[in-house]
């Protein structure tokens, strides 16, 4: 099936951006209809499932029907009367030419769209996130930023922890760690990461 599973660190769900997203909008969506008990919220997905199908998307403006199925969803309205537009096409082999033809223009259409999107967004990361020193390289010494967590703890807790040396990356801006004073080992981050520096002279 082509099916390559992926394992976020954990607080950051970014590499599962796709599934975190539509997760966010399906909670909003069911939120809207949920009693106070929430327990009837299966009750509404039929309905919550049309809504989020045919609603236009915000970068491209195509539904998500459109680029699976090739044409648009028809509103409950539209259901509760019959069509008076004759079908276009004279024969099945016309319909699905002309189907692959708009499945193909749409998806085309809404990849440029993307590839905008994708650059915008991208432009302002860089602006807002510049990282201390580029790339870590294994062996480097880095701060790891690991709040304190539990009953009792409060906000003026150490937030940083180490030093901790760089092993290896593991990909999409993750790095294996070991911490020298306990030896731990952990994947993270690189934005919870931070160059280490160590003032030798001052020893």
């Amino acid at each position: 099936m082509q099916v390559k599973q992926s394992t976020p660190v954990p607080y950051r769900p970014k590499l599962l951006s796709l599934v975190e997203r539509f997760h966010r909008t399906w909670k909003d969506i069911v939120s809207l209809y949920v009693d106070e008990g929430q327990d009837d919220w299966d009750d509404f997905l039929p309905s919550d499932l049309y809504a989020y199908n045919s609603s236009r998307h915000s970068t491209h403006g195509f539904q998500p029907n459109e680029l699976m199925m090739g044409r648009k969803l028809r509103t409950p309205a539209e259901l509760l009367r019959r069509s008076r537009v004759t079908h276009p096409h004279s024969t099945l082999q016309e319909y699905h030419e002309v189907l692959l033809q708009d499945l193909s223009k749409a998806r085309e259409l809404a990849a440029v769209a993307l590839q905008k999107e994708q650059a915008r967004q991208a432009m302002y990361y860089n602006q807002r996130n510049v990282r201390n020193g580029g790339e870590f390289r294994p062996g480097q010494l880095v701060w790891l930023y690991r709040p304190a967590r539990g009953p009792g703890i409060t906000k003026f807790g150490h937030r940083w922890r180490g030093p901790g040396k760089i092993i290896e990356a593991t990909g999409y801006d993750n790095y294996l760690i070991q911490m020298l004073e306990s030896g731990q080992e952990l994947v993270t981050h690189c934005s919870f990461l931070f160059s280490y520096y160590y003032p030798t002279h001052l020893l």
